[in-house]
């Protein structure tokens, strides 16, 4: 998406796996050797708007790339 010709639009980028931000925090809080909780507040807003446990996760039109987070995160 980098690299290629303007989209004018959205353009949808994922791994293999589907993780929820909470997940992906826990992953990084993890790797890090961190024992710090990652609490979810259902009432946060993300720019002002509210989100739900799938907002921020790639919808099924996602550029799916082989690569799991984890696995990108310990080669890291």
């Amino acid at each position: 998406a980098a690299q290629a010709t303007p989209a004018n639009g959205v353009v949808n980028i994922g791994g293999p796996e589907k993780l929820r931000f909470a997940d992906l925090a826990n992953l990084v809080v993890a790797h890090r050797g961190d024992s710090t909780p990652v609490v979810v507040d259902p009432s946060a807003r993300y720019f002002g708007t509210l989100v739900s446990e799938d907002s921020l996760v790639t919808g099924d039109d996602a550029v799916l790339a082989n690569i799991r987070f984890s696995d990108w995160l310990a080669a890291h």
